[in-house]
């Protein structure tokens, strides 16, 4: 995310939850590949790729008519809101779909993904709507 950058897309609440609700399936998919897998590096960069790039989707994301960005409430609802009931069986349901499934696993279970999940996507969501840097947190995904 370009902290330095005006650039914004002006939108009702409404379009605005369509837009990042659309985002928060490949970004919870990309976050618990990056934690569940023994991927390549060059596979963890791209994965890491889209997700600085649908971040920055959401980064932009500003509310009508106040042009303000959403709230962390927003955000954290937006990133973490279908799983948040039960995080243990969001991440199973993440490890079963296909494209998790044929990667090779590391050691993490289920539990220990999702014990790291919640805390990440609630601390994206503050960077969000405070406008602050996303970059860190999504270079360190997958670190033990």
């Amino acid at each position: 995310m370009n902290e330095a950058s005006d650039l914004a897309l002006a939108m009702s609440r409404r379009r605005a939850a369509t837009r990042a609700d659309g985002l928060s399936r490949p970004i919870l998919n990309h976050i618990v590949k990056l934690l569940a897998a023994d991927a390549s590096e060059a596979t963890r960069a791209h994965w890491r790729t889209e997700l600085r790039g649908w971040l920055d989707d959401l980064a932009v994301i500003r509310l009508k008519p106040t042009r303000r960005r959403p709230t962390r409430a927003m955000h954290r609802d937006w990133l973490f809101g279908a799983i948040e009931d039960d995080p243990v069986a969001g991440v199973e349901i993440e490890l079963r779909r296909p494209d998790v499934r044929r990667l090779r696993r590391n050691d993490r279970t289920p539990v220990e993904i999702a014990n790291r999940l919640g805390p990440l996507l609630d601390d994206l969501a503050g960077r969000l709507a405070a406008g602050t840097s996303v970059a860190d947190l999504i270079d360190g995904l997958g670190a033990p």
